[in-house]
């Protein structure tokens, strides 16, 4: 039975570390494709803000009013193409990361829901994927240690069972009866001299 939970315990570590892997060796080829979107949104931005300048123009808006929506439009540009040069500009290893830190939810879900798995062979998602390994091997470790501990049994340290074994001796083992030893008898003397009289018989 041991030997069965040792085997299932072992497939199940390396299926979790086999997820992680295979979910970390994705993450270069969202990277491009939250790119792309985030380039989309950027030009879509700046195409929306020549077209609304003219439409404020038109309807003579006022000047506050103007400054206002210019002022939330320039913004909103300006952070996507800070976050779009930010993670163009960075080492492709370290990409993962900088999308992390400059990732717009908005436009990180779109990509997610229509993002295709790839199949990677670009160094970067190879490391990733050995990284991710590693990663679901420890995690796995750590939330199956707390059970493998519950299940291990109890040792007593040497120090305390010998502390145990001084203060409960073994019971002496009670002596076993011996038999006194019986004296030999001396033999007759059946010679001449020796030879006790018997009744009837004369000296």
């Amino acid at each position: 039975m041991r030997w069965l939970l040792r085997k299932f315990d072992a497939l199940l570590g390396t299926f979790v570390a086999a997820l992680f892997g295979i979910a970390t060796s994705q993450a270069q080829a969202f990277v491009d494709a939250y790119l792309q979107r985030l380039g989309g949104h950027l030009d879509e931005a700046r195409l929306a803000y020549a077209r609304d300048k003219l439409i404020w123009v038109e309807a003579k808006l006022e000047l506050a009013a103007q400054t206002r929506l210019a002022e939330a439009a320039e913004a909103r540009i300006a952070g996507l193409a800070e976050a779009l040069a930010r993670i163009e500009d960075a080492p492709p290893l370290i990409q993962p990361l900088y999308l992390a830190r400059h990732m717009d939810r908005d436009i990180a879900l779109a990509a997610a829901n229509h993002f295709q798995p790839a199949l990677p062979l670009d160094l970067e998602s190879l490391v990733y994927g050995a990284a991710g390994i590693v990663l679901g091997w420890l995690v796995y470790s750590l939330v199956t240690a707390p059970i493998r501990l519950l299940g291990r049994p109890r040792r007593d340290p040497p120090a305390a069972s010998q502390r145990r074994s001084a203060k409960n001796p073994p019971p002496a083992a009670s002596p076993r009866y011996r038999r006194p030893p019986t004296l030999a008898r001396p033999a007759a003397d059946t010679s001449a001299h020796g030879r006790a009289p018997t009744p009837g018989s004369r000296p």
